[in-house]
């Protein structure tokens, strides 16, 4: 009788442990669909950048404190409308992404600010724009590092 608790004990203890772990597993994978909503999610804030639609643009921004999602605040939507007045998207690439799970992942973009003037001789000018996107709730967002 101790021999079939046991085994039984065994037997729900592996069925908990493996069905929890196809959970998380589920959870954590990140899927071809992931990775073009995540794309076409940063391709759209780039795009509103570029029309000039800065405030729409802002409003997909959000930052992560002590693993808490949160939109950018005020403070942060005026210093960056600031950065996007200085340095404006006048065009852009996506330089480069990678994902791996719900956090720690990547989208850069190479962006162009001021245009070639060749009478001055002088180059056009780019910096870069990196989001940090996660899943939350089954939904992707965009984050920026926080000040």
């Amino acid at each position: 009788m101790k021999k079939r608790v046991i085994n039984l004990t065994l037997f729900i203890a592996t069925v908990l442990t493996n069905r929890k772990a196809s959970v998380t597993e589920d959870f954590y994978n990140i899927s071809s669909q992931d990775t073009a909503v995540v794309l076409k999610l940063a391709s759209s804030c780039m795009d509103a950048l570029q029309e000039g639609r800065t405030e729409a643009a802002l409003e997909m921004m959000y930052v992560t404190r002590n693993d808490t999602l949160m939109p950018i605040s005020n403070e942060q939507k005026v210093n960056m409308a600031r950065r996007f007045k200085l340095f404006p998207v006048l065009d852009y690439t996506l330089e480069s992404f990678g994902f791996s799970q719900y956090t720690g992942n990547e989208v850069k973009f190479r962006v162009k600010f001021a245009e070639e003037d060749a009478a001055d001789n002088k180059p056009a000018a780019y910096t870069s724009l990196r989001f940090c996107p996660v899943k939350y709730n089954a939904d992707w967002y965009l984050t920026i590092e926080s000040e």
